[in-house]
């Protein structure tokens, strides 16, 4: 009896000598996200190995990116990587959200010129990514 279905399919599942059809766990295990840390994660050493993201014009490897000014020079960081970076220049172990994206905007001219609609990506990955902790304000 032979493999069933496209070849993609084939390469993620395998058939047992029953015929039953088990997933490639190495292709489905996620333990490895409980120890990940994006504060101890190496940036990649070379960001242009992968092309400019879509939709951004092709610039030369020599051509400077200045992006605190230029508006349309998107940064080559996750959203989650912003914000530790917002987090690390405040001086406070904790930082409002409305800080984070004042850092954000001030320090990449691209944000500042977008829709707003970036704002939900960070409180996404703020929520949703265990690397935060939301922590109650202080009452003054």
């Amino acid at each position: 009896r032979g493999p069933r279905g496209p070849p993609e399919q084939r390469l993620l599942d395998r058939e047992d000598a029953g015929g039953a059809v088990t997933l490639d766990d190495s292709l489905t295990s996620l333990t490895w996200l409980q120890n990940f840390s994006i504060l101890s994660a190496d940036p990649d050493p070379d960001p242009g190995r992968w092309g400019p993201p879509a939709g951004d014009a092709p610039r030369s490897p020599e051509e400077e990116v200045d992006y605190r000014t230029d508006p349309l020079a998107k940064p080559p960081h996750s959203y989650a990587t912003l914000i530790c970076m917002a987090m690390r220049a405040n001086p406070s172990s904790k930082i409002p959200l409305s800080a984070i994206y004042t850092w954000i905007s001030d320090n990449f001219s691209y944000y500042r010129h977008a829709e707003p609609s970036w704002q939900n990506s960070i409180r996404h990955n703020l929520s949703l990514n265990k690397c935060f902790r939301k922590v109650p304000r202080r009452k003054d």
